[in-house]
C-alpha cells in the first residue's frame, strides 16, 4: 500500500480540519443544558397482562375496582390463551 500526501494547499479537508476548534482549549465541556428536563417514566404492564392472568388462573389483581373486573371478565370471553399467545 502507497500513502500519498497533499500538501495543505491542495487537500482542502485537511486544512478544514486543522483549523477547527479540537475542545482542548482548557474550557472543559459542562454536563448541564440550559433546557434540560427529567421525564419520569412508570413501568406499566400491557393491556393484555390482566385479561391473560385471569384466563390463565382465573384471579384478578388486588388493585381493581369492581368495574375493572367486569370488564376484563366480559372481554375474556373473546380470547383464548394458547401458550404463549393470546
Amino acid at each position: 500500500m502507497e500513502i500519498k500526501d497533499k500538501p495543505k494547499a491542495e487537500n482542502l479537508i485537511a486544512g478544514h480540519l486543522s483549523k477547527l476548534d479540537n475542545g482542548e482549549s482548557g474550557n472543559p465541556l459542562s454536563d448541564c443544558f440550559p433546557s434540560e428536563t427529567l421525564y419520569a417514566i412508570t413501568d406499566r404492564l400491557p393491556w393484555s397482562a390482566d385479561m391473560v392472568n385471569y384466563i390463565v388462573t382465573k384471579t384478578f389483581p388486588i388493585n381493581l375496582s369492581r368495574a375493572q373486573k367486569e370488564k376484563i371478565r366480559a372481554q375474556s370471553k373473546y380470547y383464548v390463551w394458547d401458550e404463549p399467545y393470546l
